[in-house]
Formats: structure tokens, sequence, C-alpha cells
């Protein structure tokens, strides 16, 4: 009880613009869990990877593109897949167009929403600052009005500017941090990717 009516005084201090503030941080939360499933998807399989290249290097191309078929939202296996499962009438030319043509499509799935996520990183610390320029305006407000011999008539304002500048600072440096981290996943999500399936390009085509 204690909390939430400290924190419930915070946000009534705060000012109007804590609301928005408020809600950014449900929203980047929602974001990253959903983000980092995925490129849990995308990156669990290497094990699989280098049993459909043995298989490939083999010539046992219907148990590479089953072995492929096993995790779908793993990214290398299905550039692996696509390559497994092309006929043998095709030459390297056309494989390398089919993986190409895989990663145009996957990688924008991939990196979706990450944007959002650095616009949301962007907006928090704006929005603490104009709930810190309301707070200076409240205050100035209240100084033409009753000038300054009463502080606490000051402290709203003051109160309202720090503490929506604080804020947004906090919500800004996590989500900062997570779009980081997110981003480098996935570049390293798409570099797997186009390793396998350079791989798998060599193990159909050694000679070309």
């Amino acid at each position: 009880k204690g909390f939430f009516a400290t924190l419930w005084k915070t946000v009534k201090t705060g000012g109007i613009f804590m609301w928005p503030l408020l809600i950014i941080p449900f929203i980047v939360i929602g974001l990253f869990l959903r983000k980092i499933l995925q490129l849990l998807r995308s990156r669990k399989g290497q094990a699989l990877c280098t049993q459909v290249i043995l298989k490939m290097e083999q010539g046992d191309l219907a148990a590479a593109a089953s072995l492929s078929a096993r995790q779908s939202g793993n990214l290398a296996l299905r550039a692996l897949g696509a390559v497994s499962g092309l006929g043998s009438s095709v030459g390297r030319e056309h494989g390398e167009k089919t993986v190409s043509e895989l990663m145009l499509h996957e990688v924008p799935r991939l990196e979706r929403h990450l944007t959002t996520l650095s616009v949301l990183a962007a907006a928090a610390p704006l929005l603490g600052l104009l709930g810190t320029v309301s707070g200076l305006i409240a205050m100035f407000q209240i100084i033409t009005e009753h000038g300054v011999n009463d502080p606490k008539l000051l402290a709203g304002g003051i109160g309202e500017a720090l503490i929506a500048t604080e804020t947004g600072l906090l919500i800004a440096i996590p989500t900062l941090i997570g779009h980081n981290y997110l981003a480098n996943r996935v570049d390293d999500a798409v570099a797997e990717a186009e390793y396998y399936g350079m791989k798998a390009l060599n193990a159909r085509w050694p000679r070309e």
C-alpha cells in the first residue's frame, strides 16, 4: 500500500506527460519478449545444420530436406532446405538466387519491430523533456502570480520538471540497451544463415 501510494503520488507530481511515459515500458517489454522468442527459434538448431550439410555432401538430398524441415523457424535450416530441395537439373547460379530470395524475404521479418524500439527509446526522453518544459512553465506562472516568497508553491512545478525527466531517462536507457542487444542477435542470425547457405551451395556444387 505504501509503495503504490508513493507511486501514485509520483505520477501525479510528474504531470500529464507521465501517462504516456508509463505506457511505453509495457510496449517495450511486449516487443522485447516477442523478438527474443522469435530469435531463439531462429538460432536454435546448429547441430541439425551440421547434419544437413553432411547429408548434402553425401548426396542424400531427401534426408537433408527432411532434417531441414524439422525446425521451420530456424533461418539457417530454411536456407539449407531451400538448397537441398532444388532439383538435380539446376545449377549453382539458380541455387544462389534461391538463397538470396529467401534472405530478402526473411531478414525484414527478423528486423521487424526493431525500428519501433528505437523510436520508443528516442521518444521517452523527449516526453520527459516535454514534462520538464511543462513543469517550468507552471513554476513561472506561479512566480508571476504569487512571487517567490513561498517555496512550497514552487515545489509542484520543480517536481513535475525533475520527475518527468528522470522517468524518461529511466525508460530510454534500458530500451536502448535492449534494442542494441536484439539488433546484434538479428545480425548473428542473418550471418549464420548466410554461412550455412554458402556451405550448402558448396556441398551441392563443389566443382563450380
